[in-house]
Parts: C-alpha cells; sequence; structure tokens
C-alpha cells in the first residue's frame, strides 16, 4: 500500500475543497463572525469541516474494502458530522449533542470499539463512552486558534498511523492517513491568519475519528497498561486543556460549553508569546 499515495490524494482534495468553500463564502456570507467570548478578531469563512470530511471520506471509499467495521465507522462519521454541521448552522445545545456522543459510544462498544475490553463490562463501557466522548469534546474545545485543532490533530493521526502501519491493520491505516492528509491540506489554509475555520462539522468528525482510531491500535497492544497509555499519549494536550478548562471554569462557576478564552494556547499568548509560537510550542509538546 502507498501511504503517500493517501496522504496526498487527500491533502489536493483537501485544498481543492476548501479552495471551493472560501470562494463560496466569499460569495454568499458564509463567514464566522466576530464574537466577544472567541478569540479570533476578523470575519473568516467557514465550514472548512465540510472540505475535511468529503476528502476523507472519497480517499477512504476508494481504497478501503467494506468490512462490517469499515462500514459502521463511515456510517458513525457521517451521523457526527451531520450533527456538526447543524450545530454550524443552528447551534444544538451541549446537552443533546452529550446525548448524542454517548449513543454513538454506546454503538462503538457493541462493535468491539472498546477502552480497557478486557474487564468486566459495568467497568469497560463507563470508561468507553468517558473516552469516546471526551476526545469528541476535546478536539472540539482546542479549535479556539488558527491552526490549533487540524495541527494537533494531524500529529496524533500520524502516530496512530505509523502504529497501524507496525501492525499491518489496513483498514486504520487507510482512515488515519486519508484524514491526517485532509488536516493538512486544511492547515494549510487555516494556520495564521487563518483563511477558514472547520467549525463543529470539521472537529467533532475529526474527533470520533480519533476517539475509534486510538483505541483500535491501542486493542492489538499486548497489555492493559498499554492499551490505556498509548491513547492517553497520543491526544495528552487536548486531554489536558478540557481539563485544565473545566476545572477553571468548575471555581468560576462558568458553563464548560460556553465559549472563552481561558485555554492552555491563550495563556501562552497572555505570557508574550505570539499566536503563531504559541501553537507551534504545542505542536511540539504534542509531539
Amino acid at each position: 500500500m502507498n501511504v503517500f499515495f493517501i496522504v496526498l490524494s487527500a491533502f489536493i482534495l483537501s485544498i481543492f475543497f476548501n479552495k471551493i468553500i472560501i470562494y463560496l463564502s466569499k460569495k454568499y456570507g458564509w463567514i464566522e463572525k466576530v464574537k466577544k467570548n472567541r478569540w479570533h478578531n476578523r470575519e473568516v469563512a467557514k465550514f472548512g469541516g465540510v472540505a475535511i470530511f468529503l476528502s476523507t471520506m472519497i480517499v477512504v471509499l476508494s481504497l478501503s474494502q467494506l468490512t462490517s467495521f469499515t462500514i459502521f465507522f463511515i456510517l458513525a462519521s457521517i451521523l457526527v458530522f451531520i450533527l456538526g454541521f447543524l450545530d454550524d448552522l443552528y447551534d444544538i445545545s451541549p446537552s443533546s449533542k452529550m446525548v448524542f456522543f454517548i449513543c454513538i459510544a454506546i454503538l462503538c462498544f457493541n462493535y468491539d470499539i472498546k477502552l480497557i475490553g478486557s474487564f468486566p463490562i459495568f467497568i469497560s463501557l463507563p470508561f468507553t463512552i468517558l473516552w469516546i466522548t471526551g476526545v469528541i469534546n476535546s478536539i472540539n474545545i482546542i479549535d479556539n486558534m488558527d491552526g490549533l485543532s487540524s495541527g494537533i490533530s494531524s500529529i496524533a493521526l500520524g502516530f496512530i498511523s505509523f502504529i497501524a502501519y507496525t501492525q499491518n491493520s489496513e483498514y486504520i491505516l487507510v482512515f488515519s492517513l486519508s484524514l491526517l492528509g485532509a488536516n493538512l491540506g486544511f492547515l494549510m489554509l487555516n494556520f495564521h491568519p487563518a483563511k477558514i475555520f472547520m467549525g463543529d462539522s470539521g472537529s467533532l468528525f475529526t474527533g470520533l475519528a480519533l476517539s475509534i482510531l486510538s483505541l483500535k491500535v491501542a486493542g492489538n497492544l499486548p497489555n492493559v497498561l498499554a492499551t490505556l497509555l498509548v491513547p492517553t499519549l497520543i491526544l495528552a494536550f487536548p486531554i489536558f486543556d478540557i481539563f485544565l478548562v473545566t476545572i477553571n471554569r468548575f471555581l468560576n462557576n462558568t458553563p464548560v460549553s460556553k465559549g472563552g478564552v481561558d485555554h492552555t494556547s491563550h495563556r501562552l499568548v497572555s505570557l508574550g508569546l505570539s499566536e503563531r509560537t504559541a501553537v507551534l510550542l504545542l505542536y511540539l509538546i504534542s509531539v
């Protein structure tokens, strides 16, 4: 299997679709407006998540064998993408989205996508739900600065791809490489100063994919400690950031679901780093 070809195909498609969306956004006013509780201070095209999703799916459907797992993975991805797209349009309530994520996590568990699957169901199921909902929300919550979410996701996908390659897990490798290429293509237009944002359609879809792919590669590892440590280390920064924000907002009696400028990236800028330097530093920490 030509790894470079998979990444390059998704990369080129992503740039192509993002360019089209940027053009249409200028023509029809599909822009993310400036808000007091958001970091960006200029109007930017949105719906980059549509380009990420389409690029990934075109490559996956072209190169993957349609097993029961891949069909489930694709259908779950479509459902989460649609939810994210509707949220970009209509602002769905956080509680409704969480219920949806929990349902997706339970379905994943039934398809043998589990955290510490060797443990009894009353232990494994809650941890699986916590992992999948937590990763989805963490990728969404770090989408708070130009190039951050797509860059961190690309780093995580690179490591997942490497592990999948060593395990000869073809379907995991194709999906992770396709999503990696799509995110890198998007990053070319999302790095500061961003020309387009991914929106919830992109962050929720990417978060779901990362949560499933990380569990699948970890499930092939030899012991319980490895199955816990590997996905946690791959996604260490998003997990840390969601914990930091959750604790901070709990102490300040502020809703976790509310937008804000109290993330790790914002704190680094407040310490004197430029936006680009802060993002690049977080890339380095993630690696």
